[in-house]
């Protein structure tokens, strides 16, 4: 009875649907039981078992109308009217129903029915056409779409039919909770609907975690929907089905997506990463370890290490120890073999010079060298402060029991030596000038006034290093209009310059040329400008001398070039040189050029510059390179992340064979760069001048590894801190701050003549001048 009624309540409804009226304002059907409500149509619910078809009955005939509301439509085709009409169809879900599909037919069967689903979104029967715009989920609402020929008349109706069901709910697992030296782990953003069960459409993130020292190679996914099971092996980034998988072979690798079938990871295959080592070495000041370049150095399991070192003038080596693990091994002079457990290493003598190769490392390990005194060859060392010259009547070293006499005086009348030092083995005493002697351990050294602002000091019975300095005091003013260029004699090479005479213009430049003998190497360079000298490394880089910096660099063949720029002193150079077969270890010295204008800075292919984009490590060296004076391009590998062939390794490997980056074991080259490490690079691209006490002070920054590069960087107005006064080295720097801090390194205060144009930079953008510069 129950049926019979709705059936009768729907053709009264449909009959009065036909009758035209100018005052029906709306039209609707009410299913008090399941509250469902169409508009602009006759609803028909045909209860039979539950069988979920609904029905909704619209009547297209010349002079139909239905009234014109938010949700209604005007269905006519007479002549010059619309024959296109739009339904907006909301089906409630208090029970899960899912849509199955809209069947549109002609009462009568005369035409075709179109039959709409997910896999027919539009369809057309030679007499009406229907479409939906997407098929729609469930409890969602859709748009249909009908189109009538103009000569259709008839009654159509529309049958959208939706089955009755309960949650799906899919299995997600992976085969063993930990597999292969790794873990996996799941979480979703529902509640979980039974063991290892989750609701349809929900959010899934699967975590798969590789052990400590191991990384992940690949897995398998397995997914199964509609009883179909596909799989994919995943080894990096990657998507597949609905499942988008991020990364990280040494960390957390995740698998985000929206379940609708049974997901499995399975086969997860691990690497176990080779473990690494660390030498550490100590050696006294009579030594110099010149391989490997640190005292600290680490390598991976089973690999060498090469070891070189070098006595000191006037010291000679004393013994030798290496500790690995809890075993020991020792060498003395004379030996051939540095004897470890049940092992020899093979250690070759050339004079001052031990080389020997530690095989297959295999543990933690320390080395340390020390030395004793020449008797034959006592150091001499002589460090000459600002203005100050000089002289003694020995060599570099002196034999046991001799003495020496020290000449001191000052470069310009305009200065007088104020203080002298004397250093005795370890024991050091200053004096002034006028105290006339200078007494160590009891004993006691004269100081004569030879007149003319020369003094002697004489060092007698000399049985330890001995080491003479002296400072200067201001007497009068005067100008050096003419420096003198003064080349000492060096044994075993020779040394040219880039100009002629013996006297420059105050203010030029001079390069000096050292070339070693066949079969020697420069060890070392004394360079004097004005009162200040200083002894350093042929290997090295810069040297700085006074407040002044130079730079340096060593050729393949071994040529050492030193630059001095805006020279107003008188300037002398020597060296040293020792025999050797070793391959030349070449420098690269690297300046930035803030001279150019050509643009160091650009945009992506798409248009865009993306500014608040965090520019990678590598990004940033790139950038400096193709804007510095480089002397060598050094392209030999240093990080073992950073191997040849990628685009970025020539710009890295150069900057860190000139001292310009620290050498590492890894680089990371696509991490962000962070203020600190990107304001050392420049400071040492200036030549790591020196940092007046006075400049800017930061809360954060006391003794850590870029403190004097971010103290000059912000005395030259190169980069801020913030309100709290900190410096923030470790936040990461987007291009748009790159760009602004650039531009002040590289003074630059306007841009081209004509404009980059960038589809994300409008000119209200924060940093849109400095961004137009660097373009």
């Amino acid at each position: 009875m129950k049926k019979g009624l709705k059936r009768i309540l729907a053709t009264i409804i449909a009959a009065a649907f036909i009758i035209p009226s100018s005052n029906l304002n709306s039209l609707a059907l009410y299913d008090d039981s399941k509250d469902y409500v169409y508009y602009g149509g006759v609803l028909n619910r045909d209860i039979q078992e539950d069988d979920g078809i609904w029905t909704i009955t619209n009547l297209i005939g010349y002079g139909l109308q239905v009234p014109k509301e938010e949700k209604t439509v005007v269905l006519t085709n007479g002549e010059g009217l619309k024959t296109t009409h739009t339904y907006n169809l909301d089906i409630e879900d208090k029970e899960k129903k899912k849509l199955l599909n809209i069947t549109i037919s002609q009462q009568g069967g005369r035409v075709a029915p179109i039959v709409l689903d997910a896999n027919n979104l539009s369809k057309s029967n030679g007499v009406i056409t229907a479409s939906i715009e997407r098929f729609p989920k469930v409890n969602e609402s859709f748009k249909l779409t009908i189109t009538a020929e103009p000569s259709v008349e008839g009654n159509f109706n529309f049958d959208i039919t939706a089955a009755l069901e309960s949650k799906q709910e899919f299995y997600v697992d992976v085969i063993a909770e930990k597999f292969d030296h790794a873990t996996a782990s799941f979480s979703s953003d529902t509640q979980i609907s039974s063991n290892r069960k989750y609701y349809e459409d929900s959010k899934i993130t699967a975590t798969i975690k590789p052990d400590a020292n191991y990384k992940l190679k690949s897995f398998d996914i397995w997914y199964t929907t509609d009883r179909v099971t596909e799989t994919k092996t995943i080894t990096g980034n990657d998507t597949f089905k609905d499942w988008a998988v991020s990364w990280d072979e040494m960390g957390e690798t995740k698998i985000v997506g929206k379940i609708y079938g049974d997901l499995e990871i399975k086969t997860i295959i691990t690497e176990q990463l080779p473990k690494e080592y660390t030498l550490k070495i100590e050696s006294d000041n009579g030594i110099d370890v010149t391989r490997p370049s640190s005292s600290s150095v680490t390598v991976k399991e089973g690999q060498s290490i090469a070891v070189r070192a070098v006595t000191k003038s006037g010291y000679l080596f004393g013994d030798c120890t290496l500790q690995s693990g809890k075993t020991y091994g020792s060498w003395l002079p004379g030996q051939d073999y540095l004897v470890m457990g049940n092992e020899r290493i093979e250690v070759r003598q050339d004079g001052d010079v031990i080389n020997f190769t530690i095989p297959d490392v295999y543990a933690d390990m320390k080395l340390k060298l020390t030395s004793i005194y020449d008797d034959e060859n006592l150091p001499i060392e002589i460090q000459e402060g600002s203005r100050i010259d000089i002289h003694t009547d020995v060599g570099d070293t002196v034999s046991r029991g001799s003495d020496a006499t020290f000449y001191i005086s000052t470069t310009s009348d305009d200065y007088a030596v104020s203080k002298i030092t004397l250093k005795i083995g370890k024991e050091q005493k200053t004096v002034s000038v006028d105290a006339g002697e200078i007494t160590i351990d009891g004993k006691n050294y004269l100081i004569d006034d030879l007149g003319d602002g020369v003094y002697s000091l004489v060092v007698t019975n000399i049985k330890e290093p001995i080491k003479v300095s002296a400072t200067s005091v201001k007497t009068s003013s005067n100008s050096v209009l003419r420096p003198k260029i003064t080349i000492e004699n060096s044994s075993n090479l020779r040394i040219t310059k880039s100009v002629n005479g013996s006297s420059i213009n105050s203010g030029d430049s001079v390069t000096f040329y050292f070339t070693p003998n066949k079969n020697y190497q420069i060890s070392e360079i004394m360079l004097r400008v004005g009162g200040t000298s200083k002894t350093f490394s042929a290997s090295e880089t810069y040297v700085n001398i006074g407040s002044e910096t130079y730079r340096l660099s060593r050729d393949y063949d071994g040529v050492v070039s030193l630059y001095l720029t805006n020279i107003t002193k008188n300037v002398t150079v020597s060296a040293k040189a020792y025999f050797s077969r070793d391959n030349i270890a070449a420098t690269s010295s690297v300046k930035l050029n803030k001279n150019t204008y050509v643009p160091f800075m650009r945009g992506y292919p798409d248009g865009t510059f993306r500014p608040d984009s965090r520019m990678t490590k590598e990004e940033a060296v790139a950038m400096l390179y193709n804007i510095s004076e480089i002397s060598n391009v050094m392209n030999q590998p240093v990080f073992s992340d950073v191997p040849q062939g990628i685009w970025s390794s020539v710009y890295i490997n150069t900057f860190a064979n000139a001292g310009i980056i620290e050498k590492r074991t890894y680089f990371y080259p696509n991490n962000p760069i962070t203020r600190g490490e990107m304001v050392d690079m420049l400071y040492k691209l200036e030549g790591s001048p020196s940092v007046p006490n006075s400049s800017v002070y930061f809360s954060d920054i006391n003794n850590t590894e870029n403190t004097k590069a971010i103290r000059y960087a912000a005395s030259q107005g190169w980069i801020n801190g913030y309100s709290d006064g900190t410096f923030r080295q470790y936040n990461y720097m987007t291009r748009a701050e790159v760009a602004t801090v650039m531009c002040r390194v590289m003074d630059r205060r306007y841009g081209g003549s004509t404009y980059q144009r960038y589809s994300d930079v409008n000119e209200h953008y924060w940093a849109y001048r400095y961004i137009q510069m660097v373009s």
